[in-house]
């Protein structure tokens, strides 16, 4: 990792936020690998290769074919160990592909620009809540025993389908915002700033989860990261 800029997060009363110009070194990285060496060798996982720097948190590898590579949120946001959410609070990132994918989209959905994703409710790395837009597209998946290569049937997992006005190119910036509550079950999307969906569903419980980075093999950078206790 480079060596940091500045301090890691800025910390306010409700909210810690990771901003372009917070570099963070090594230790001071707040994401691990959630997935197992098992899951990697299925090929379906990738470890990724997540680095921090001025412009912000990006992964900068490309599998060998389809795969997704997470970073599962580890600090002390939450002031709980292990950065554990709780029950109800609010995500926002900003994000942009930052190069064009290796890959085309047989293997990389959404190539060049691939899947720009955030998990604002992560229990594993088969059971979390996936907003992802691709060039054209924004989405909210249920994911509920689904892995990568898996047949991910709409009907059953996908909660939000939107068509974006304007196509999303390689080096355009979205927001994405999540306000998560698993007393009510409910989750609350936001696309740009804007509420574009409200959802309840038994699967947001009150089970350990925290908040997840994704790439599935794109060229994804993270410019700003906010995590807030509601």
């Amino acid at each position: 990792m480079p060596a940091p800029a500045a301090p890691a997060a800025a910390t306010g009363a409700d909210a810690t936020v990771i901003r372009p110009g917070l570099a963070l070194t090594a230790s001071q990285f707040p994401f691990d690998d959630p997935t197992s060496p098992e899951e990697r060798l299925s090929g379906r996982f990738f470890l990724g290769r997540w680095t921090s720097g001025a412009e912000g948190v990006q992964q900068e590898d490309t599998p060998p074919s389809a795969a997704m590579t997470f970073r599962r949120y580890t600090g002390a946001a939450f002031g709980s160990p292990g950065g554990t959410a709780p029950a109800h609070y609010r995500v926002d990132v900003e994000l942009q592909a930052y190069d064009k994918a290796k890959l085309g989209p047989a293997d990389i959905p959404g190539s060049p620009v691939g899947a720009l994703a955030v998990i604002p409710y992560f229990r594993d790395t088969t059971h979390y809540v996936l907003l992802a837009a691709t060039p054209t597209e924004a989405q909210v998946w249920v994911v509920d025993g689904l892995r990568p290569g898996d047949e991910w049937d709409a009907s059953k997992h996908r909660r939000w389908l939107y068509t974006l006005p304007t196509p999303i190119g390689v080096g355009d910036t979205i927001k994405w915002g999540a306000e998560v509550d698993t007393t009510q079950q409910s989750i609350k999307i936001y696309l740009n700033g804007e509420l574009k969906e409200h959802f309840n569903d038994p699967f947001l419980t009150d089970a350990p989860h925290s908040v997840a980075l994704m790439s599935n093999g794109n060229q994804v950078r993270y410019t700003s990261l906010e995590l807030k206790t509601l």
